[in-house]
């Protein structure tokens, strides 16, 4: 109970009417998983199963063809970003 209090109360910190950056986003140390779509932050919910089970068989078909090429798969939820996006991704080759 006392988690779910913590977590609301970080949650509650964000301005839903406003738009963020990339640079607003770096800085929240709130220990929640958050994406900015158009600047607006959504909170994310952890994976379910079944999406475990299809991004890790999607990341072994990858791995494996990738094996003896210069190209390398991630499988991870990290920041990728470029100098025109930012993107939280669960997989990038």
């Amino acid at each position: 109970m006392e988690a779910e209090k913590e977590l609301n109360v970080k949650e509650a910190q964000v301005d839903y009417n406003r738009y963020y950056t990339y640079a607003d986003y770096v800085k929240w140390d709130d220990n929640m998983r958050w994406e900015l779509i158009d600047g607006i932050p959504s909170a994310m919910s952890a994976p379910s199963r079944r999406h475990q089970e299809i991004g890790g068989r999607l990341f072994a078909q990858l791995f494996n063809y990738l094996h003896d090429k210069p190209c390398q798969v991630y499988h991870a939820p990290f920041d990728v970003t470029s100098a025109a996006h930012h993107v939280y991704s669960a997989m990038s080759v």
